[in-house]
């Protein structure tokens, strides 16, 4: 991403025809080879030296994983999904970013024949919305026993050995936030700045995706994806992983297509002439923000990040203000 980025930068200035591969990556910083760290068996690279250290950019997201998994680790089920949609890459990751809005109604279908779903449609508890510095964020956030009942009553569908590693899990995501008056369930969707997106973090009996969007044009981004389950999970619990982990966030899924239709259609809408100078409306609850009816009463003390309810645009505001911001277009 950080070659993007520094690409889109420089090619305003670049000769007809580009510049030559070798020139290119003297120009990118692409010739000294990317920093690498890696946490929790993920890599990370940078081919900026000025970035700030891993820790200090990942900021709070990494307490989200590190109270959700503690030291049980995830491990990927075999492949990788790669597909193209049409839509600019920023479309996609605004998605993830914050956007709860569309959930009702692009993916209503989805919660009527997917049962994998359906306790999702019917929770009762608080979901909310949350921002972490500098650009991440995390949708449909969920507390306390949120959805447990739920995943113990589909674990009965498995055996035993489910329904056990269900409760045990349950018992040991509560363990690690003991001391914290809130305590964190999971969350649905979510944004790592600037193309990691992530689905289906809510549940301990769903495939949890890491969800890379690569720019491939202005009007076009390609999709990997893989799809992680815990450790040690139970065998039953894995196998139905594996049985369904593409029925929804994927290219053939029922929560993927919705998407990349509307991604689409935004796309061919906007590619008018008149369209060129319309400017995007994101100010959906810009007067209430960090003033939300009814927050004092939220559960949420303690919890890293800036919270607000299931309906917002703060993430996309930030998410595009911190891209803006290092793109060098003023703000």
């Amino acid at each position: 991403m950080d070659l993007c980025q520094r690409w889109q930068a420089h090619r305003g200035s670049l000769p007809p025809g580009g510049v030559p591969w070798p020139a290119r990556r003297r120009l990118l910083g692409a010739d000294r080879g990317p920093e690498g760290r890696c946490r929790g068996g993920l890599i990370f690279g940078s081919w900026d030296r000025e970035a700030p250290s891993l820790e200090e950019y990942l900021g709070d997201i990494c307490w989200y994983f590190d109270t959700l998994f503690g030291d049980d680790g995830l491990e990927a089920l075999p492949g990788c999904q790669r597909y193209t949609i049409v839509g600019n890459w920023k479309l996609f990751c605004d998605n993830f970013a914050g956007d709860g809005y569309h959930v009702p109604t692009s993916h209503a279908s989805a919660f009527q024949v997917d049962a994998t779903r359906r306790n999702y449609a019917v929770r009762a508890g608080h979901r909310f919305m949350v921002h972490l510095a500098p650009a991440h964020g995390l949708g449909a956030v969920t507390l306390g026993a949120d959805g447990y009942d739920g995943d113990v009553e589909r674990a009965r569908e498995l055996g035993a050995d489910a329904v056990e590693w269900v409760q045990e899990r349950h018992r040991r995501l509560q363990d690690r936030q003991k001391n914290r008056p809130s305590k964190l369930a999971g969350w649905t969707w979510g944004q790592c700045f600037p193309n990691l997106n992530l689905q289906a973090f809510d549940s301990a009996l769903r495939g949890h995706l890491f969800i890379l969007c690569h720019p491939k044009g202005p009007d076009s981004a390609e999709i990997w994806q893989w799809c992680f389950v815990e450790r040690d999970a139970p065998r039953s619990i894995k196998a139905l992983v594996a049985r369904t982990a593409t029925r929804g966030q994927s290219g053939t899924g029922l929560i993927g297509i919705d998407d990349s239709e509307n991604f689409e259609r935004i796309t061919e809408n906007m590619r008018t002439v008149a369209n060129r100078e319309i400017v995007s409306h994101y100010a959906m609850t810009l007067e209430l923000e960090g003033r939300w009816p009814g927050q004092a009463e939220w559960p949420v003390t303690g919890l890293p990040g800036f919270f607000g309810p299931s309906m917002w645009e703060t993430s996309q505001r930030r998410f595009y203000r911190y891209w803006a911001q290092l793109m060098g277009i003023g703000v």
